[in-house]
């Protein structure tokens, strides 16, 4: 069973579906712990009780730490070694518990009855991941288009273990006679965790199998998943293809995408070293990341702590990367990021941050007035847009009066 169960309420658990009131609902889960570690450009996020979520929610903690990256637009690590899960930036644990919720109902939960108890598996056809109820035998896609599901398809749950014949008809004896047998394992906050309990996710159970799913099947759910989706993604993923030939290309166009998002991951892990400019110039060009790209992901590495100080020595980097409006764009769309997100602590810093990019010639005015009277989702959420703009007003001012003489 995928979820954990419990008979009553803990101080340290929560019910799986927070929106369900009832003390005694059986589905349970530790409440999410988070932990700041490091300062300035190395500030992070650990959840020091990931992997207890995940097993209490039938799912790999690192499932969940790359959800928590995708839907932050954060750098994220996994050390299952050390059982670690690290999110680049500071974010407090009720934010990250609303963020789970929606983990839950996008790959946890059953479309069909609410439950926890599915399982997850991937096509060997298409490489589409489904979730299979143990409760209902529902078997749905998930969020097809969601950056999660590429990590998932690159690192798939392993095939269950085949249960003897012996262990079959000792489990069908202990149902006949109402008796389980003696749970063993470690117990947390009331949760009986298995000792051979594997940190991975349980395929689809082995009655059920994937390669029964023909392509028109598979495209008719891939097809009823995208229908569900906002108009807002819709546009943004440019998906104006119909049938299954254009759902296979904006299926190759979003793996592609994650992919690119793991190689910044990996640039990003990199720069915390604090490399010198000749060096990431050098790693620019040998990882073949485009400037625009590069931009975005050294900004948040490496002005975390104290942007001023940090360009007078890294000046020279952003000039040799900055050399067209594309590259502007995405200079402003990092500075969001980074005093919207990474550093709200720079958010009042605004004004200051884009008047020395101003002042430096990293920056165009026509660029900057663009930038000013569009709000974009593209680097940050609408209502974190509007307090970056909010904040840079006094530039703004100060650059209409500067042309106005």
């Amino acid at each position: 069973m995928s979820a954990s169960l419990l008979g009553g309420n803990s101080g340290n658990s929560i019910n799986i579906r927070r929106d369900v009131q009832d003390a005694f609902y059986r589905y349970k889960m530790p409440r999410l712990q988070s932990k700041i570690e490091g300062k300035g450009n190395g500030i992070k996020t650990v959840v020091p009780n990931m992997v207890d979520i995940g097993k209490a929610l039938g799912r790999p903690a690192a499932y969940i730490t790359k959800f928590f990256g995708a839907e932050l637009g954060a750098l994220s690590t996994c050390d299952e070694k050390a059982a670690k899960y690290i999110i680049n930036g500071v974010h407090d644990a009720e934010k990250l518990q609303t963020l789970l919720d929606v983990f839950i109902a996008k790959f946890v939960l059953c479309p069909n009855c609410d439950n926890p108890e599915t399982v997850l598996s991937v096509s060997k056809k298409d490489g589409t991941v489904f979730r299979t109820c143990q409760a209902c035998g529902h078997r749905a896609t998930v969020d097809i288009l969601h950056k999660l599901c590429s990590y998932i398809r690159a690192n798939p749950p392993p095939k269950p273990a085949k249960k003897t014949q012996a262990k079959d008809r000792a489990d069908e004896a202990s149902e006949m006679t109402g008796m389980g047998s003696t749970p063993t394992g470690d117990q947390i906050d009331g949760m009986i965790v298995p000792e051979d309990f594997d940190d991975t996710l349980h395929d689809a159970p082995t009655n059920v199998d994937e390669d029964d799913w023909d392509e028109e099947t598979a495209a008719a759910l891939r097809a009823d998943e995208l229908s569900r989706l906002s108009e807002n993604v819709r546009q943004k993923l440019s998906l104006e293809e119909t049938g299954e030939e254009g759902l296979k290309k904006e299926e190759v166009k979003v793996s592609r995408t994650d992919e690119l998002m793991d190689a910044l991951d990996r640039f990003g892990d990199w720069l915390s070293t604090q490399p010198d400019n000749a060096a990431i110039l050098n790693e620019v060009e040998e990882r073949n990341i485009r400037a625009d790209k590069a931009v975005v992901v050294l900004v948040q590495v490496l002005f975390a702590d104290d942007f001023i100080r940090t360009l007078k020595t890294r000046m020279s980097l952003l000039q040799k990367l900055v050399s067209s409006e594309k590259e502007q764009k995405a200079l402003l769309g990092a500075v969001e990021r980074l005093v919207g997100v990474v550093n709200p602590s720079l958010l009042a810093k605004t004004s200051m941050i884009l008047q020395t990019l101003y002042s430096s010639d990293l920056l165009d005015e026509d660029v900057l007035v663009e930038w000013q009277g569009k709000l974009s989702k593209k680097y940050v959420s609408k209502e974190v847009a509007l307090q970056v703009r909010s904040q840079a007003q006094p530039f703004f001012d100060w650059l209409d009066t500067a042309s106005s003489d």
